[in-house]
C-alpha cells in the first residue's frame, strides 16, 4: 500500500500543472533524439579518440588532452569512462541527457526570471530542444562541449534559484554555481557566453527593485556591480589563470584557437565567416528540415505527426498574450546569438555543418539565441489566430528532421565500417607499409548532408 502510494503521488506530481510542460518537453526531446541513445556513430576524431578510450591508453590520452590541449576535466571524464563496459553507450548517454539538463534548465530560468508568458517560456525552451544547429552532438570527441553546456546553465539556474535564499543556502548555490562555471569555461568559448549571464543578473536586479530603464545611473550600476562582484570578476580570474598560470595548448593544439590579426585578408575572413555563421546558425536550423520532405516516408511521418502534436501542445498554447513584441524576442536573439558566434569569429570559425573538418562544433552556443530569434521573426510574421498550428507545424518538423539526420548519420557509419572491413581483405593493404591508397567515393548519397572524409576516418 504504502508504496502504491508513493507511486501515485509521484505521478500526480508529475503531471500536475506547474511540471506538465516539462513532461512534455521531455516526452517531445525523447521523441526527437532517442536515436542518439542507440546511435553507433564514430566520425571525425571520435576515430582518433574512441580506440584511446577502449583499449585504455591513458598515457595517450594524458598527453594529449591534460599536457597538450589543456583539457583537464575531458581527460578525467575519458578516464572515468573507460572502465564502462560499453564506453560508446555512455558517450551518447551523456551528449542526449546534457542538452535535456540543459533545456530543462532554460525552462526555469525563463519561466522564474525573464519571461512572462508561459507559451513563449513553452516555445523557447522546445526550439532549443529541438534546433539542428548542434547535430554534431553525437560525435564523442566533443562530448565534453555538451557537458559543459549543461552544467553552464545548471550553475546559472542553481545561482538565480538560490540568489536570495537563507545565507546557508545562498553560499551553498554560490559554490555550486561557481564550480559549474569554472568546469564550463573550459569550453572557452562560454567565457564569452557568460556575458549573457552577467547581463541577466542586471535586468534581475532591476525588475527586483522595480527600477526602470531610465531609472539606470552610474551609482545604480556600482551598486549591482558590487552585489555581484564575485560573479563579475570571475571570467576574467579565469582568463588569466588560464593565460598565465595553465599555460597555452601545446604540441597538436598550439595553433588551434589563434587569434585574428588585423589585416585586409583576416578581416575579409571576418566577414566570410560571419555571414556563414548567419546563414548556418539561422536559416538553416529552418531550411534544411524542408530538404527532408523530399524523402517519401519521411514526409508521410511529418504530415502523420502534425495533428497529435497538436493535440498534445494545444494546452500549453492556451496562455498567449495578445501584446506579445517580436521585436523585443528578435533583438534578445540578436545579443544571444552574437556572444554565441563571437569567441569563434575571433579565431575565424565559423558552424558549417556537414564539413569536412567537423566545423558544426563551432554552433555549440547558437541555439538559445537561435529560439528567440525564430520566436520573433515567426510573432513578426504571423498572427495569434495562426501560432498554434504554426508552431505545431515546425515542431513536427523539427522532430522528423532529427529522425532524419540519425537515420542519415548512421548510413554514414555503415558505409564506413562496409569499407574498413574489406580493406581489411586487402593483402596489399595487410602485409605492406608501403602501400598508397587513393580512395575514389562514388557513394556520396551515403554520407551525411554529402559531407567529405577526412583520411583518418579510414
Amino acid at each position: 500500500m504504502w508504496i502504491t502510494k508513493k507511486i501515485i503521488n509521484t505521478f500526480n506530481k508529475v503531471f500536475s500543472v506547474g511540471n506538465r510542460p516539462v513532461f512534455k518537453l521531455v516526452c517531445i526531446y525523447f521523441s526527437a533524439h532517442f536515436l542518439l541513445l542507440l546511435n553507433k556513430t564514430v566520425i571525425h576524431d571520435g576515430w582518433f579518440v574512441y580506440p584511446l578510450v577502449l583499449f585504455k591508453k591513458y598515457d595517450a590520452l594524458w598527453n594529449l588532452y591534460f599536457n597538450q590541449a589543456k583539457l583537464y576535466n575531458f581527460y578525467y571524464f575519458l578516464k572515468f569512462i573507460s572502465f564502462a563496459k560499453d564506453p560508446l553507450f555512455i558517450f551518447k548517454c551523456v551528449a542526449f541527457l546534457s542538452w535535456l539538463i540543459s533545456g530543462i534548465c532554460i525552462y526555469y530560468i525563463l519561466r522564474d526570471f525573464v519571461v512572462k508568458s508561459k507559451r513563449d517560456v513553452f516555445i523557447i525552451s522546445l526550439l532549443y530542444l529541438l534546433s539542428p544547429v548542434f547535430f554534431t552532438r553525437f560525435e564523442i570527441s566533443i562530448v565534453h562541449y555538451s557537458i559543459n553546456n549543461a552544467l553552464f546553465f545548471s550553475g546559472a539556474l542553481i545561482y538565480l534559484k538560490l540568489y536570495n535564499k537563507q545565507r546557508l543556502y545562498r553560499y551553498f548555490g554560490y559554490f555550486v554555481s561557481v564550480v559549474f562555471f569554472i568546469i564550463s569555461f573550459w569550453t572557452r568559448s562560454f567565457l564569452v557566453f557568460y556575458f549573457g549571464f552577467l547581463a541577466l543578473l542586471f535586468y534581475i536586479t532591476l525588475k527586483e527593485k522595480q527600477y526602470g530603464w531610465r531609472d539606470i545611473n552610474f551609482n545604480l550600476l556600482l551598486k549591482i556591480c558590487y552585489k555581484n562582484i564575485f560573479f563579475l570578476l570571475l571570467p576574467f580570474v579565469f582568463y588569466f589563470v588560464d593565460l598565465f598560470i595553465i599555460g597555452k595548448p601545446t604540441g597538436e593544439f598550439q595553433h588551434y584557437n589563434e587569434f585574428l590579426k588585423f589585416n585586409f585578408h583576416d578581416a575579409s575572413r571576418f566577414l566570410e565567416k560571419l555571414w556563414q555563421t548567419i546563414a548556418y546558425g539561422f536559416f538553416w536550423p529552418i531550411v534544411q528540415p524542408l530538404s527532408m520532405l523530399q524523402r517519401k516516408i519521411f514526409a508521410v511521418l511529418f504530415m502523420a505527426i502534425i495533428f497529435p502534436l497538436y493535440l498534445f501542445l494545444k494546452k500549453e498554447f492556451s496562455d498567449g498574450d495578445e501584446n506579445k513584441s517580436g521585436i523585443a524576442y528578435a533583438l534578445i536573439g540578436v545579443f544571444l546569438f552574437f556572444i554565441g558566434f563571437f569567441p569563434y569569429l575571433l579565431v575565424g570559425k565559423a558552424p558549417i555543418p556537414y564539413s569536412g573538418g567537423n566545423s558544426m562544433r563551432h554552433a555549440v552556443l547558437l541555439p538559445l539565441g537561435s529560439a528567440f530569434l525564430i520566436l520573433g521573426f515567426f510573432y513578426i510574421l504571423f498572427k495569434e489566430k495562426w501560432i498554434t498550428i504554426v508552431f505545431s507545424c515546425l515542431f513536427s518538423l523539427l522532430i522528423v528532421s532529427n529522425i532524419f539526420n540519425y537515420f542519415l548519420i548512421d548510413m554514414d557509419y555503415y558505409k564506413q565500417t562496409a569499407f574498413i572491413e574489406n580493406l581489411s581483405q586487402l593483402d596489399s593493404a595487410k602485409n605492406s607499409s608501403d602501400v598508397i591508397m587513393v580512395i575514389d567515393d562514388r557513394m556520396g548519397a551515403f554520407n551525411w548532408g554529402n559531407r567529405g572524409f577526412s583520411a583518418y576516418e579510414y
